[in-house]
């Protein structure tokens, strides 16, 4: 029976570490797409793909915002709460956490409006200023909440101090998507003739998938075009990125 119990418990160290391993291997193998994949590459991924890469993008950019913008902060500067709350007397106390959390809250006003109305670059300059004061503001508040954390014995107020600055981080990071979204190249895709392609050297940069490859001409230097060579139907298409027309707003 030793032996069972000994046995059964052999197997689910092995199916834990196995899965911990296969979480690893898929956060790693999408961290890699995720930092060495252009704009361009993107178009040509599915929407299975696509949906994948945003969602792991999402939670990944909101956990780093989380740890940056508050955890670490609140670690870093909780000695010199802590010896700040030693001398404060109660009603300055009061007062500090009134007047931090009015910052808080009303530098989360024009972001949201920002977000909402954003229709040109300058507006969503505008937005990352007001997201980075935003955290300055936030560092003093959430110190706060985070040293009450270490006293507090309620379940529901821990689980409050975390999901508030982790809906935060996800808010900067639906914010950072839209400007993402608001940049994002469009290209004009055409396809080359016979006539296009005489007397010029072709160039094949790197593959896209099995049917696809990225060329270039050796007598074109223009940096917004490409060129794509389809296997599978012999053809080659032009890739042009469209310029945009400057916003004035």
């Amino acid at each position: 029976m030793l032996s069972n119990l000994i046995n059964d418990g052999i197997l689910k160290n092995i199916a834990a570490i196995v899965t911990i391993v296969s979480a690893v291997g898929i956060i790693l193998k999408n961290f890699i797409i995720l930092t060495t994949t252009s704009d361009f590459d993107k178009l040509f991924f599915t929407k299975v793909s696509r949906a994948i890469l945003n969602i792991f993008d999402f939670i990944l950019g909101t956990i780093l915002i989380y740890c940056v913008a508050f955890i670490w902060p609140s670690i870093f500067i909780f000695d010199f709460i802590s010896n700040l709350f030693i001398n404060l007397t109660p009603n300055e106390f009061s007062i500090f956490k009134l007047i931090s959390g009015l910052l808080w809250f009303f530098l989360m006003v024009p972001i949201i409006y920002f977000t909402k109305s954003t229709k040109s670059k300058k507006r969503f300059r505008i937005i990352k200023w007001l997201i980075f004061s935003h955290i300055i503001f936030s560092i003093p508040f959430y110190s706060i909440l985070f040293k009450k954390l270490i006293e507090w014995n309620s379940i529901e107020q821990i689980l409050l101090t975390i999901c508030i600055p982790l809906l935060v981080s996800a808010f900067y990071v639906i914010t950072l998507f839209q400007y993402r979204s608001f940049n994002q190249p469009k290209f004009v895709i055409t396809i080359l003739s016979d006539e296009d392609l005489q007397n010029r050297k072709i160039i094949h940069k790197y593959t896209l998938d099995e049917n696809r490859t990225v060329c270039s001409f050796d007598d074109e230097s223009k940096v917004n075009v490409f060129y794509v060579f389809n296997f599978s139907s012999e053809v080659y298409l032009k890739y042009e990125k469209i310029k945009k027309r400057p916003h004035h707003k």
